[in-house]
């Protein structure tokens, strides 16, 4: 979103922009994109001398790539809107990920000429202040804010962020059990870049309906990467 916003704004002013989306984006496998990754990451080494500016956005590079990244481009410029130096909560945890995702953080920014962060915090994380602060924006025109007030009783939580991110539910569920026993009239929405496909749709059914019932214990079985962890969300 955050880049996909300012494309308007900058192909009215005559740049010529391309996004180039991670090789594997398309699929729900976490197993999969990183099989994927080695073209990946051939292909931006390809692709940087044909332009002016490269903005690597949020992405990090296996070590030494980062370094060759730069010698490649005219100008490299590394954006982040996200804390991307520590794992996302549903991959693998621990010192040694921590330390490796912190080494390939350190790379890219070091390679590269400027760096945009979207907040102060993420700016501090920059040594040297060369970071630039570029808040992410809602284009109103676009997403024009409207009040619901009144079109139904009760009140909405919603909850947006990537696939990646959804295991946040499952320390957050004891939380939301809780208010939902106390509120009947709370609704729940979670806006993901997945949508529930295959059995999913029957399997959410099934679990909605259980808990409707105030069933104490529900099992759902999955093969390893099959969207459990979404299904439940």
């Amino acid at each position: 979103y955050r880049v996909h916003a300012v494309l308007p704004f900058l192909r009215a002013r005559g740049h010529e922009v391309e996004v180039l989306a991670p090789v594997g984006h398309r699929f729900a496998s976490p197993a999969v994109r990183r099989g994927l990754r080695p073209f990946d990451v051939a292909r931006d080494l390809w692709r940087v001398s044909q332009a002016d500016v490269v903005v690597a956005y949020r992405k990090t590079y296996p070590a030494g790539f980062s370094e060759r990244l730069a010698r490649r481009a005219r100008h490299l410029v590394f954006e982040l809107d996200d804390a991307i130096w520590l794992p996302a909560p549903g991959e693998a945890q621990g010192a040694a990920v921590e330390a490796a995702y912190r080494r390939k953080f350190d790379e890219i920014v070091a390679a590269s000429q400027r760096v945009l962060a979207g907040n102060r915090t993420l700016a501090a994380e920059i040594p040297g202040n060369r970071a630039e602060i570029v808040p992410t924006a809602v284009d109103l025109a676009r997403f024009a804010p409207s009040s619901r007030a009144g079109e139904r009783p009760g009140f909405e939580i919603a909850w947006v962020g990537t696939a990646g991110n959804l295991a946040e539910w499952e320390r957050l569920a004891p939380a939301f059990r809780r208010l939902v026993e106390r509120r009947k009239d709370v609704r729940f929405k979670v806006v993901s870049d997945m949508t529930p496909k295959g059995d999913q749709p029957a399997a959410i059914k099934e679990l909605v309906k259980g808990i409707a019932n105030h069933d104490r214990d529900q099992v759902l079985l999955g093969v390893t990467g099959s969207g459990k962890t979404f299904t439940m969300a």
